[in-house]
């Protein structure tokens, strides 16, 4: 996979991630995925995505700060 961080404006930018995944368990694993496997996957990325987001910010402020 790959992150990109583009800036957007002076104090702001905006990451992507970008990847693919190949569920295992040939069709029960399709069928799973295109059920519940998807959902799960993008709530881990939106997850991790907040968490890079408050650290980036986290570490912005106290380089900022007098």
């Amino acid at each position: 996979g790959t992150l990109l961080a583009v800036p957007e404006a002076e104090a702001t930018c905006r990451l992507t991630i970008l990847g693919a995944y190949t569920p295992p368990g040939g069709i029960a694993g399709l069928f799973f995925d295109r059920l519940i496997g998807y959902r799960i996957a993008n709530a881990t990325v939106a997850a991790l995505l907040a968490e890079f987001k408050e650290s980036i910010e986290t570490d912005y402020a106290i380089r900022l700060a007098p």
